[in-house]
């Protein structure tokens, strides 16, 4: 083959690599979820949810974030870099997980809302 139909084929590989990879980025979307809504049944999902500090538990090796929206949530983070404040609106994202017997968000993510 000549070296013309060789890059040819190449860019056109990739082309449709790159718009498939586009396509799938759409419909792969972290669900956004009220506090209200999570129940046993969404336990080991990941989820994105919004709210605004409540209270702030340093432990040894994490925080303890107890977030509102209507009701409290319990959210760990397992980063001890404590750069949040009570008060703040933040956006969570991670995996919902049962704890003695309540929900829970053990967090991936957790950004401030400007």
């Amino acid at each position: 083959m000549e070296d013309e139909t060789l890059i040819t084929i190449s860019l056109s590989v990739a082309m449709i690599g790159i718009i498939i990879l586009l396509l799938f980025s759409f419909y792969d979307k972290i669900p956004e979820k009220s506090f209200n809504e999570i129940t046993s049944k969404d336990t080991g999902s990941v989820i994105k949810a919004n709210g605004t500090i409540k209270q702030i538990y340093e432990h040894n090796n994490s925080l303890t974030l107890k977030i509102k929206q209507e009701c409290l949530m319990d959210v760990m983070l397992f980063d001890k870099n404590n750069n949040f404040s009570i008060g703040e609106n933040v956006i969570v994202q991670g995996k919902i997980q049962e704890y003695n017997g309540k929900q829970e968000i053990i967090a991936d993510k957790i950004a401030k809302i400007k």
